[in-house]
């Protein structure tokens, strides 16, 4: 049945939008204390009504359903993915689902529980952030943060196992987020991903974290959105002085690309 949502406040904690049809939406509602309207809800006329996805764990009926992130594999649109937090027990991660076509059928991983990093404090107002995100290349690498904890995971989308997993140091050879808070987890175009933190930005490359700060003017950055094609042009969101362009072909008096 269609479902028309409510116009009191739901915990709305994650959007995708098909990159093949504007309409067709997914939504997750993950209020982190729980609630029987948490799960992954799906529209295909552009949100004026929407249905459950089938077999995602719901509030409903599961009542450890808490914050939901979403994620899906820029390399191809019908692998999805999910990070369930548990709304019972604090600190835990109830699920980590996947599908392999778009939604229609959601599986767990079956060794989620003992994947790196996915023990941890989180979700919170830009603290101890939930996020997830998939290689630009490779559909099956996964990368994600619980807990200010940054991680990553192959996994195989056939035993829907976890081959293998280990989290990420945040900073290596001196360079890197470090205990900066983390906000925001995004794939890169040019392979591995971009964190933002009140400490800037950074592209981690999958042995080396590279500085993204050159020129910026503030450090205190909530989330980047580079370009499909290329990390040569980005667009970042701060906290108090809105929206930055970056474009590599644009240098300053250092010769070297920035904001």
């Amino acid at each position: 049945t269609d479902y028309l949502f409510p116009k009191q406040y739901h915990w709305f904690s994650a959007l995708l939008l098909d990159p093949t049809n504007p309409n067709h939406l997914w939504a997750a509602i993950g209020d982190p204390t729980g609630h029987e309207l948490n799960g992954v809800w799906e529209s295909r006329d552009g949100g004026n009504s929407w249905v459950r996805a089938p077999n995602f764990p719901t509030g409903r009926f599961e009542p450890r359903t808490g914050y939901i992130r979403l994620a899906m594999a820029p390399s191809d649109a019908n692998v999805l993915y999910a990070i369930v937090r548990d709304a019972v027990s604090a600190g835990q991660t109830y699920r980590f689902m996947a599908s392999v076509d778009r939604g229609n059928w959601w599986q767990p991983i079956i060794n989620a529980s003992s994947m790196a990093g996915l023990t941890g404090p989180g979700p919170g107002n830009f603290v101890q952030p939930v996020r997830l995100t998939v290689d630009a290349t490779d559909k099956t690498r996964v990368y994600y943060t619980v807990g200010n904890v940054l991680a990553t995971a192959q996994l195989n989308l056939t035993s829907f196992l976890a081959s293998s997993s280990q989290t990420i140091q945040s900073t290596i050879g001196g360079v890197g987020p470090g205990s900066f808070v983390i906000s925001e987890v995004i794939g890169d175009p040019a392979g591995g991903f971009l964190v933002t933190t009140d400490g800037g930005i950074w592209r981690y490359t999958g042995t080396a974290w590279e500085s993204k700060n050159a020129g910026l003017q503030i450090a205190l950055v909530n989330s980047v959105a580079p370009s499909l094609l290329t990390d040569s042009l980005m667009y970042a969101g701060t906290r108090f002085t809105g929206l930055l362009h970056y474009d590599d072909a644009t240098n300053g008096s250092d010769g070297k690309p920035d904001w």
